[in-house]
């Protein structure tokens, strides 16, 4: 008996008949058991062939319900019709092989990387994040947002809390005037935004990947949470997000056998939030 990866397939005979009789041909039984749930998934397309014994594609296959909610699989390979051994695309093979995948194995079929750049406000920007208290920062934000230097507006304690006078009403003064103590890289950002820049181009890109996958990986999940795809180039401090999933198949293909196609954006460069986007 033998066992393969953490599946539940397990190999119980195989038999190789070699021939002489060149009419008759060489032929190849394998006999393995597997859940019943997989069993129709496990079944190689009729027709195949086999590395296991070249010459001899798949002729006849038999799937016997067993106790315990175990199905008895039986292949049975022969000698091609037309003496010519007809390979499946995918190789699928002995349930061992190497060209069976397992349930939950993936062939990548393509990947590109799309690079762009994407506008966000300038207070988000990581040189916008040092060196500015609370309170400062709440006062760059009502620049930002239209406030006329003369107007007046509530002076803040640096942790952006209101002050407030003895009475205990909130302090008011002309926003120029609570401006004049910024810190030098506060200066620069009022300096840009009363220049009227107030976004900055920041590089994103997308990732996608599109891979062939059996009927089990057909789902939605991981949609909108933070994912690390294979082999996709990833700056420091970012990450990705899984924003897409899209599965396809035709009528002429294997019907266990589905192309899913994944795509993943770049984050900012202080990466997606974790509380929001995190499993």
């Amino acid at each position: 008996m033998k066992s393969y990866g953490n599946t539940a397939r397990v190999e119980t005979e195989r038999e190789y008949v070699f021939n002489y009789d060149s009419k008759t041909g060489n032929s190849l039984t394998i006999t393995y058991e597997v859940p019943e749930e997989k069993a129709l998934a496990s079944l190689p397309v009729m027709g195949s062939g086999t590395s296991l014994m070249s010459g001899v594609i798949l002729r006849k296959a038999t799937v016997k319900p067993g106790e315990g909610g175990i199905a008895s699989i039986k292949l049975e390979y022969g000698k091609p019709d037309d003496e010519e051994v007809e390979e499946d695309d995918t190789g699928d093979t002995d349930p061992g092989d190497s060209e069976f995948p397992e349930d939950d194995e993936e062939d990548v079929v393509e990947q590109s990387l799309d690079g762009s750049v994407n506008d966000e406000p300038l207070l988000s920007h990581p040189k916008a994040q040092s060196g500015i208290n609370d309170a400062h920062r709440e006062y760059l934000k009502a620049v930002q947002d239209g406030t006329r230097l003369w107007e007046l507006v509530n002076e803040l304690n640096e942790d952006g809390s209101p002050k407030k006078d003895k009475d205990g009403q909130p302090v008011m003064k002309p926003l120029k005037q609570l401006l004049k103590n910024l810190s030098d890289n506060g200066k620069e950002v009022l300096k840009m935004l009363l220049q009227g820049i107030h976004s900055y181009r920041s590089p994103g890109a997308t990732f996608r990947e599109a891979r062939m996958v059996r009927s089990s990986a057909v789902n939605l999940s991981g949609l909108g949470k933070i994912a690390t795809p294979a082999d996709a180039p990833t700056p420091s401090g970012r990450n990705w997000l899984l924003v897409g999933k899209s599965f396809s198949r035709t009528s002429s293909g294997k019907k266990n056998r589905w192309r899913v196609e994944t795509i993943y954006e770049l984050s900012g460069a202080s990466g997606w939030n974790k509380k929001l986007y995190g499993n």
